[in-house]
This record gives structure tokens, sequence and C-alpha cells, in this order.
């Protein structure tokens, strides 16, 4: 379980949060086929990716609650710069409100957080970005050249953002009346006991079908 405190983080949050990402995975694969004979759930609303258009693929999804519904959920599509609300009803996501997290930039470009997961604990939502190499497929970056695009694209990335949502602050549509708190999470303490206080409470993978 991640455990916080108003001072700081334990680094067993940190190792909770990459041996969730593991887990997930893992059942993300064994489960795939039977989730293809389960009905897809409608979504209300858009949820945006890139440049604010409709949203195919989201990397990260959690909720503040494991079960009953309704839920409000925090996910990341990793070509944005924020993270969106979203409500999970029995049987429908209500897309909400873009919550901003990073307003990098490199000569006016805008950098891509490249969230790739979210959990919640104690109240918090954790995104982590991808801490990686910025998207190159054509390899049209030069590492000389581009050199200061890169370093700056891994800056953006490489983050760990604590976000907290009041439910009192937030409405049946996902909805924000007040600005949720963001910030870097407070400092790391070593454990030897993490694997034994970590709990699932992350789903990565999760897909548009329409």
């Amino acid at each position: 379980m991640i455990r916080a405190t108003p001072n700081r983080l334990d680094r067993r949050s940190y190792a909770c949060g990459i041996g969730r990402l593991l887990v997930a995975a893992i059942l993300i694969c064994s489960g795939a086929a039977a989730a293809q004979d389960e009905p897809a759930w409608p979504v209300q609303g858009t949820l945006f990716g890139k440049n604010d258009k409709q949203s195919k693929d989201v990397s990260g999804i959690a909720c503040n609650s494991p079960a009953g519904f309704p839920r409000s959920c925090l996910l990341v599509d990793d070509e944005s710069q924020g993270a969106q609300i979203v409500i999970v009803q029995d049987g429908e996501i209500v897309a909400g409100q873009v919550v901003p997290l990073i307003d990098d930039r490199y000569d006016d470009e805008l950098l891509e957080l490249d969230g790739e997961g979210v959990a919640f604990a104690d109240g918090f939502f954790y995104v982590i970005g991808s801490h990686g190499h910025p998207r190159d497929k054509d390899n049209d970056l030069d590492p000389v050249k581009d050199q200061r695009k890169i370093e700056a694209s891994i800056k953006a990335n490489s983050r760990v953002i604590r976000v907290r949502i009041d439910p009192a602050a937030l409405d049946r549509d996902g909805k924000l009346t007040a600005t949720p708190e963001s910030s870097a999470p407070p400092s790391w303490e070593s454990s030897s006991r993490t694997r034994q206080r970590c709990g699932l409470s992350l789903v990565s993978g999760w897909r548009r079908t329409d």
C-alpha cells in the first residue's frame, strides 16, 4: 500500500507503483481473451488526447475506490500534458474535466508528460511519466543537433505527480468546482518490506473500443 503523510512519501510507494505496473501488465495479458467477451461500456463525452483531440489509447487509470458505483477516477493519455477525470458508472463511463499537470515547452512546442500509469492511495492520485527518450519512430532527432530538445522532453516526462481532488468539489459529470492540488511527491524512505505492503490499485493499457 502507498502510505502518504503530509511531509513525506515512503520510498516503498515508488517501488509499489513499479510493482503494480508489472502486476497490471500480467493481469491484462492473461485476461485479454476473457475481456473480449465482455460488452464494451459506452463513454459519455470525449476522452482527450494529443492537441485536445479524441484519445484512442489511454495509458493508465485509477479510481478512488476499488468497488462500487459511481467511482471517481483519473486517467492519462501518453500524448497529453495532463490527466482527465472520469466517473465510472455501472455500465458506462462519463468523461469529465481535464486536469493540467505540466506546461513544458520547447521553442513554443508543447512537450508531453507521456503519462504511463496512475495509482491511488490515501486520498491522492499518483501519475507517472515515461522517464524516457521522446518518440522518434522516423529517426528525425539528431542526438547532437537536437540534444537540447531531447533533454527538455526527457525533463518533461521524468516526473511523478501527486494530485488531490476534493470529492466535495466534484460533480456527477466529473466537473470541478475548485482547483485540484498537484505537486511532486515528498521524499522517499526505503523499506525491506515493500512487497508485503503493496496492494493493487493501478491499471494500465486501457483502450477505447469505438
